[in-house]
């Protein structure tokens, strides 16, 4: 039997990250930041602020891709870094491009539904043992 601390490594070596942002559409093709996640990359990168517009990720421009192939460029290994490109509106209405460096972790949704599913595999155990 593997120790528990191996199978786990392993575990969360095959586990995907995210950045902790929340997105709508935007009239142009862009995304907007919506909010940003307690906690999680974005925020703790302090450079990416709500109303922000995601133009790129990776050096790829974002317009024209589909809700799938953005989300394969934003999640990835955990630990894993990504470059994001907004594009914001200063208050004297100039925009200015701002360049985000993240690293993918796990985000709070994420968090919660593996909880929940923990939670929902414990409980279902327990039933069979009763039976």
């Amino acid at each position: 039997e593997m120790p528990q601390s191996v199978r786990r490594g392993e575990h969360e070596r095959n586990k995907i990250g995210g950045v902790g942002i929340v997105f709508k559409g935007s009239d142009g093709g862009g995304l907007i930041v919506t909010s940003i996640a307690e906690g999680g990359p974005a925020e703790a990168s302090k450079q990416i602020m709500v109303d922000d517009e995601l133009v790129s990720v990776g050096g790829k421009a974002i317009c024209g891709m589909t809700d799938s192939e953005l989300a394969r460029h934003l999640l990835g290994p955990l630990g894993s870094k990504v470059v994001l490109g907004f594009r914001r509106r200063t208050a004297r209405g100039e925009d200015v491009e701002v360049e985000a460096i993240l690293t993918r972790a796990l985000t709070n949704a994420q968090r919660s539904a593996a909880a929940q599913a923990a939670a929902a595999k414990q409980q279902q155990q327990q039933q069979q043992r009763q039976v």
